[in-house]
């Protein structure tokens, strides 16, 4: 570093080690709140767009079901009833229901609306009128209507007659109500949200000038570079699916997620600015730069005096040591400290002393210390020492001892980790290789659970077509109904019919009697006239045969209308038995509908719930290849760490040891019983001179 002074080093290396620990800490931390708020304000965007995608596909179902149930209402379907009474009935339904008017459309797409003047318009150009002509009820984009400039939405669905679609019904609804909702939307202060179209066209925002003028930012990026990101955002939105990611508008750095809205063209999105979500985060990186600078102060200040107070004996020392290296052993040492470095100057102006009457011991060690340095440590102190030079002989053996064990435990140490490296590689590469299997596993699972999420889906689909015929068969059973009544009715008729020949039989039947007492009065006033009455005796007799045949043919007649009565009252009986058996049949054919609707939507729930599933089993296999990866990489690590442990024991091969390391270490016993000689020297060298502590 090129500082001579410890105080200084001791300063500036522990300054920068509080600064840089802090400092790292700090960033770790804001960058992890960070990514966690940020993290927790996509997942929330998501969810409230996939809420509100989900609201608004209940209120377009809601209206779609009310549109078909009054397409099929008799009132609108009833040729006796009059035009102004459907206008009538047909407003109070819209202003129950909020729709601004209805329209029955042709097959030929020629509208008539429901209003005092029945007004006609073409929409056979429609998307939403081609749909429902198909037999689609669908709700069309937001238009802007050419009567009234106001935003409008179509609900429409295909009429039947006899399961044969002959026209379309649909509804008109305010257009304005998706900006309703977009204005509705909020996140936080700056959050908001906005609905567009598969095209990318807005059609409901808080400001619904932009609706109004069809904003679509993908055509303004093609003009405008500023849009750009705008416009990726958009492209992602109508790419389907559910969604977040991070733009920049009006150089503004935002965030958002959108979500489809099922069974329609439209995409609901919710964005907030990024700086409100990182607000906290400012905050906080702001309490670590006061923290940082506070640490880094107090830290300087602590090390500056704890500093100063080692290093100025540590200054006294090599004031001293320097006069002993100069031949000088009159050097004295007054340093009042208790700690590490004060029994350092004690034992270093023992030393001193010692040293000016055994300059000879000197040489044994320096050799002695000589030979640790190059790694022997069976060298000894052979010569008997007096005084300090004793301690230091115990002293420099236990060290000596305490090196070789130290050493030897050091390489028993390097070799069990070389041994446990090995074991961990091994138990490393078996769990790497059971998490490949397992991951293997939980991809034949996933492909399963998708098989039957299949399934599921095509039972949902079947399960639909299953209710649309139910509703086809329904509707015929209606019509049967009806038919039957009809019958019922002419029956009926028929039946006073036959009753008014009967009085013109019984008619017929008194003038035959009459012409026939005629006809016998004839006779006799023809007997009576003689041959003059030959001629006119001749046509009474006929009179008389043409009222009796009359009078037969009237009661044949009568018998006849009697029994087609009787046929008629049978049949009434048995039409009416009919009748009521198809109202029971169609009856029991809306519980089945009603049961094949809840069928199709359990199959959804349970569809949407292998998906959940699936998803489920994808986490899980990533958690798995990452435990795959980690295990290799421990795998990497133990390689690493024996390669390490063997150098360790190269090392300590260089220095030379006592056999007696190489077996147990040694004992407690052993270094308890030299420190007792080491005071007991003490002791007797000092009893009763306390001047030469």
């Amino acid at each position: 570093m090129g500082m001579k002074s410890i105080k200084l080093k001791l300063v500036t290396v522990f300054t920068l080690v509080i600064f840089f620990i802090t400092a790292t800490l700090g960033v770790v931390n804001v960058k992890i709140i960070s990514d966690k708020l940020m993290e927790d304000a996509n997942r929330n965007l998501e969810t409230m767009a996939e809420s509100e995608a989900k609201y608004i596909n209940s209120l377009i179902d809601a209206r779609l079901t009310f549109i078909e149930a009054l397409a099929h209402n008799s009132i609108l379907l009833d040729t006796e009833i009059s035009w102004d009474d459907k206008v009538a009935f047909l407003a109070k339904e819209a202003e129950r229901e909020g729709f601004e008017t209805f329209a029955i459309v042709s097959k030929q797409g020629e509208a008539t609306v429901f209003d005092d003047a029945a007004s006609k318009v073409d929409v056979s150009s429609r998307d939403y009128f081609k749909k429902a002509l198909s037999g689609e009820s669908n709700v069309s984009d937001i238009l802007l209507s050419n009567a009234t400039g106001t935003l409008v939405v179509i609900y429409a669905t295909p009429i039947y007659d006899n399961g044969e679609i002959v026209g379309v019904f649909y509804g008109r609804n305010d257009g304005s109500a998706l900006c309703e909702i977009a204005k509705s939307l909020s996140f936080r202060s700056t959050g908001s949200g906005y609905i567009i179209n598969n095209q990318g066209t807005m059609v409901g925002h808080a400001n619904i000038d932009l609706v109004m003028q069809q904003t679509n930012q993908i055509e303004i990026a093609k003009t405008d570079e500023s849009a750009k990101e705008m416009a990726e955002l958009t492209q992602k939105m109508i790419a389907g699916g559910t969604g977040s990611t991070s733009y920049q508008y009006n150089g503004v750095e935002k965030i958002a997620a959108y979500a489809p809205v099922p069974n329609s063209i439209w995409i609901v999105a919710m964005t907030v600015e990024t700086s409100e979500i990182l607000e906290e985060v400012n905050s906080i990186r702001n309490l670590f730069i006061a923290l940082i600078l506070g640490g880094i102060l107090l830290g300087a200040i602590v090390t500056f005096f704890v500093s100063g107070a080692i290093s100025k004996p540590i200054k006294k020392i090599t004031k001293a040591a320097q006069q002993i290296a100069d031949g000088n052993f009159d050097a004295e040492l007054n340093i009042n400290s208790k700690d590490e470095v004060g029994q350092l100057a004690d034992a270093f102006g023992q030393t001193i002393e010692r040293l000016k009457n055994y300059q000879g011991y000197i040489d044994e060690i320096s050799d002695v210390l000589l030979d640790i340095a190059k790694g022997n440590l069976t060298t000894e102190l052979n010569r008997e020492y007096e005084g300090q030079f004793a301690k230091i002989k115990i002293n420099t053996h236990a060290m000596l001892d305490n090196l070789n064990s130290i050493l030897m435990q050091i390489n028993q140490a390097a070799q069990q980790v070389d041994s446990g490296s090995d074991q961990v590689a091994n138990g490393a590469q078996a769990l790497s290789q059971g998490a490949t299997e397992q991951a293997s596993s939980i991809e034949e699972l996933s492909a399963g659970i998708a098989d039957v999420a299949d399934q599921i889906n095509k039972n949902a689909e079947n399960a639909s077509l299953v209710r649309e015929k139910a509703d086809l068969a329904g509707k015929v059973l209606e019509g049967s109904n009806e038919e039957m009544k009809q019958m019922i009715a002419a029956m009926e008729k028929i039946s006073f019919r036959s009753t008014e020949i009967s009085k013109i039989i019984k008619l017929i039947e008194d003038i035959a009697f009459q012409t026939n007492i005629l006809a016998l009065n004839a006779a006799i006033e023809a007997a009576r006239a003689g041959n003059a009455g030959k001629g006119f005796a001749v046509v009474a007799d006929e009179v008389r045969n043409l009222a009796a045949k009359s009078t037969e043919a009237a009661n044949n007649t009568t018998i006849l209308i009697e029994e087609t009565l009787e046929a008629v009252k049978n049949g009434t009986e048995i039409a009416a038995s009919t009748a009521k058996s198809i109202e029971e049949s169609a009856e029991g054919e809306k519980e089945v509908i009603s049961l094949i609707f809840e069928i199709a939507k359990a199959s959804q729930h349970q569809a949407t719930t292998i998906e959940q599933i699936n998803m489920g089993i994808a986490q899980i296999s990533a958690v798995v290849q990452t435990n795959a990866a980690t295990a290799e990489e421990s795998a990497a690590a133990s390689e690493e760490l024996a390669g390490q442990a063997e150098l360790l024991k190269e090392l300590i091969g260089e220095f030379k040891l006592k056999e007696a390391a190489y077996g147990d270490h040694v004992e407690k016993s052993y270094h308890d019983d030299t420190n007792e000689k080491i005071k007991t020297h003490n002791e007797i060298m000092y009893e009763g001179d306390n001047s030469k502590y």
